[in-house]
């Protein structure tokens, strides 16, 4: 997914393999996509869901999401059609404080080996999560909570692992207002944390991450 304008979501459905290595650079530079679709920002939610609808993606493996704001529905749209996905890439997001709780939402199955329900991950497949060039703190949440994305993130981590899911690594990429101690935290919780080392501060929206 990716946007062309503040108004706009891009989406972008490629067949080929895609190298997901490569992630910083611009994929539609690189690879034809075999389906594009444009929707408007307050369209998104709905256009995702008849897009998963539409499409058959079960297949997918790596997930790529690139978009400044990714609605809380369409998190739960996507994962929801790509069970199989072993690797999620969010990109140039400023606002997806609703992924966590997305990648810890279950569905109960019937477990023919027991009388109690049986409890699946949306993404249960998911070993790497990679986000690129996104902002962990906003002026949204600065002020008042200025480490609300880490910890709900340490808590998915943590609640991935204890109950059979985990995800191995966590790469990070090119982001902002991010410290050197929440990737502390991270290494404490997760089995690879991937770090380019990059502070990079926008003091526009964090004027509490100095």
């Amino acid at each position: 997914i990716k946007p062309e304008s503040a108004n706009e979501v891009h989406v972008q459905v490629y067949r080929e393999a895609l190298d997901s290595r490569t992630h910083v650079v611009d994929i539609s530079q690189k690879y034809e996509p075999d389906f594009d679709m444009t929707a408007w920002w307050f369209d998104t939610d709905e256009s995702i869901v008849d897009l998963c609808r539409f499409l058959s993606l079960s297949g997918v493996r790596p997930l790529f999401v690139r978009a400044g704001r990714v609605p809380d529905n369409a998190w739960l749209a996507l994962f929801k059609a790509t069970p199989n996905v072993r690797e999620l890439v969010a990109i140039d997001c400023t606002e997806f404080y609703a992924l966590p709780d997305a990648l810890l939402h279950r569905t109960s199955e019937k477990n023919e080996r027991s009388a109690s329900p049986a409890y699946r991950y949306a993404l249960p497949c998911l070993q790497r999560l990679a986000l690129v060039g996104c902002y962990f703190y906003t002026h949204e949440t600065a002020s008042e909570q200025p480490r609300v994305l880490v910890e709900e993130l340490l808590n998915c981590f943590i609640e991935c692992h204890d109950n059979g899911a985990e995800i191995e690594e966590f790469c990070i990429r090119e982001c902002v207002n991010i410290e050197e101690d929440d990737i502390e935290l991270l290494e404490e919780v997760v089995r690879v944390v991937d770090w380019d080392g990059v502070l990079k501060i926008d003091d526009s929206v964090c004027s509490d991450c100095e």
